[in-house]
């Protein structure tokens, strides 16, 4: 008995040694200031980071990058394991870079309708983070800036951004639905790269070029319909990998199309359907032959977005991986008259249901969403 006793004891004192040396993390008083002025303050009964301040805020505000492990500015411990909750407060004009990178157990932000800008990489790495408003009045989504936010399943960019930068949403892998901004010209390399579960895709109608990987293995992709505005597929391999892309708008409007847009891991592509909106001779003037894995595709001239029916949801496999099906077969071009439609070519399409991409501005179908 006595030896038991003893090595209770032992234990009790063990414990009492952990407890007493492990920081309080569980206080509500735990708060810091930042360069620019900016506080914060952690309540660690509720797991909420509160910021607050005027002005723009101090890049790495949140991670002190210049040691070997990120802990707190100006504390003693790594509090970010039990960050749940950000509310960045009214005043404050912009999100620094790299402010709250790296917030891996963070579900959800509260950002301000004062935010104007969103630097790169700011809440990169946050794993859990389950959705995100970008307010109206961001003018600027720097690159990266939600790079691997493995649990955001919505996006909507509203019309005040004019620019995103390179990778800003690269990785986020339970992403479903993206509204695109109807002022950006551009859609940058790697933005939505990786996000295969990506299945709808609005675009705004002032998208001029598409830039390399930009798509790329958004692998429940199934349509895509460009705007009337898109000039340009630079560079190589926009929607390279999409296993699930069968059927493509691209608009009258395209004057150059990359040879590697559509690189598939089938050696003919995936693309069963090309509507293009102008004619055969316009078509043959984007060079086609130098496009490549689109083979088995058959050209439908002088459409229209309406032209194009829902691809089934269970046309395909959705994982992407094991779609083989009748990659090899004849394509149905039962509903475009014989002189209207052709084989081989590209081209560009996206919409809204059963992995569509589509359009926004003043596009209605049946399978679309109307973008207001």
């Amino acid at each position: 008995m006595k030896k038991i006793l003893l090595n209770l004891a032992s234990v009790v004192v063990a414990i009492l040694i952990i407890v007493v040396s492990m920081p309080v993390c569980f206080a509500t008083d735990y708060s810091g200031t930042g360069e620019n002025g900016y506080t914060w303050q952690f309540d660690g009964a509720t797991g909420t980071m509160t910021v607050k301040g005027t002005g723009e805020m101090e890049d790495s505000f949140y991670m002190n990058w210049n040691g070997e492990d990120n802990r707190l500015l100006d504390f003693e411990i790594d509090l970010s394991p039990m960050i749940r909750k950000l509310i960045i407060s009214e005043g404050i004009t912009s999100i620094g870079h790299r402010a709250f990178a790296g917030l891996t157990e963070m579900t959800s932000v509260d950002i301000p309708n004062t935010v104007t800008k969103i630097e790169p990489i700011a809440f990169a790495d946050a794993w859990k983070l389950e959705s995100i408003t970008i307010p109206e009045g961001v003018t600027i989504l720097g690159g990266t800036c939600f790079k691997a936010c493995k649990g955001i399943k919505t996006i909507t960019i509203p019309d005040t951004v004019t620019e995103i930068g390179r990778d800003a949403f690269r990785g986020c892998v339970a992403l479903e639905s993206v509204v695109i901004s109807n002022n950006v010209e551009i859609i940058p390399e790697d933005c939505f790269l990786g996000c295969k579960n990506l299945v709808d895709v609005q675009f705004g109608s002032s998208v001029k070029i598409i830039e390399a990987k930009a798509f790329k293995e958004c692998s429940s992709l199934r349509q895509v319909v460009l705007p009337e505005s898109v000039e340009r597929i630079e560079f190589d391999e926009a929607f390279s990998y999409c296993h699930n892309l069968e059927k493509i708008y691209i608009p009258s409007s395209i004057t150059y199309i990359s040879g590697q847009t559509f690189l598939s891991q089938y050696t003919t592509g995936n693309i069963k359907d090309i509507y293009f909106g102008g004619s055969k001779e316009a078509w043959d003037a984007l060079n086609p032959e130098d496009i490549s894995d689109i083979q088995n595709a058959t050209i439908h001239y002088n459409s229209k977005p309406s032209d194009m029916n829902p691809v089934p949801e269970n046309s395909n496999s959705d994982n992407g991986e094991d779609n083989i099906g009748n990659m090899n077969s004849e394509p149905n071009s039962s509903n475009t008259g014989a002189d209207d439609s052709d084989k081989g070519g590209a081209g560009p399409v996206i919409g809204a249901v059963a992995g569509v991409a589509a359009v926004g501005a003043g596009v209605t179908y049946i399978f679309i969403k109307k973008r207001k």
